[in-house]
């Protein structure tokens, strides 16, 4: 239910008192908050990407650099991603990179995501450049940033190099499972180490952050938006454990979901 989703406390406490004119910072903030509330609904379409983009905007042109659980632009990419539209994700964080969106303490986490972006679109070269410039941005990365850095190059490993350098990868990137807390924007990298993990034989070492993903999401409603892709990741993990049984209920999922999502039809009828 969308009353149930997350949100953090310091994107819950912006409201403007009637009697103050409103800031950019501050209509961002309710413009994130509407937009995710919007994403979790069963029949989600395109407006929760439009208040979502538009609180990128306005969070860039307000020059806020203070802590905050996760850059506006990040989560616009992020429910692009879920609509399947990449090139709007992408066009987001290239924007927000370019602005000095959050400031410079932000700019890896960007960097990442936009890495993470152009390894979906299919573009490898433009994935470790990126991913290069990440990590020339900050010194340490947080767990949470470590996470999608792995998930970046295993998923660019998984895709061009062979089985030996997948093992490689995933052996370097299996600590990152354990050391975070798995929550709504971390649920896209976590599938392909779901995936990575089955296909070199490692598979229980992600079922519990695989199961706590579900969980999670089941507390919304199991909103299409947010779960298709972690249905998809449970299809590609049962045909590569040869599990029928833990393929089922994934399928079963995307066919329901198919309905309200173009994203999870597409994926229903690729997993048939």
């Amino acid at each position: 239910a969308p009353h149930q989703l997350p949100l953090p406390p310091c994107w819950l406490s912006g409201d403007e008192d009637a009697s103050q004119t409103p800031t950019a910072l501050s209509v961002s903030m309710q413009l994130l908050r509407r937009g995710l509330i919007t994403s979790v609904a069963a029949d989600a379409t395109d407006s929760p990407l439009t208040d979502l983009v538009r609180s990128a905007e306005l969070y860039s042109r307000s020059g806020y650099s203070g802590a905050i659980c996760e850059p506006p632009a990040v989560v616009a990419a992020i429910v692009a991603l879920g609509l399947g539209a990449l090139a709007t994700a992408e066009t987001v964080l290239g924007d927000a990179i370019c602005a000095g969106h959050g400031g410079s303490w932000v700019q890896h986490r960007l960097l990442l995501w936009q890495a993470w972006v152009q390894v979906q679109r299919a573009r490898p070269a433009e994935a470790r450049e990126s991913l290069r410039r990440a990590e020339e941005a900050t010194t340490t990365l947080s767990p949470r940033s470590a996470m999608l850095a792995h998930a970046v190059r295993v998923a660019l490993v998984r895709r061009y190099e062979d089985a030996a350098a997948l093992e490689s990868a995933w052996r370097e990137a299996r600590g990152a499972v354990l050391r975070v807390d798995v929550d709504a924007f971390l649920l896209q990298p976590l599938t392909e180490l779901i995936v990575a993990a089955a296909r070199v034989g490692d598979a229980d070492h992600a079922a519990a952050a695989f199961h706590k993903a579900l969980d999670v999401t089941a507390r919304w409603g199991s909103p299409p938006l947010w779960t298709a892709h972690l249905h998809w990741a449970g299809i590609q993990q049962g045909i590569l454990l040869g599990r029928p049984d833990l393929l089922a209920p994934h399928a079963k999922a995307l066919v329901a979901e198919s309905a309200h999502s173009e994203v999870a039809a597409m994926m229903a009828k690729a997993g048939r």
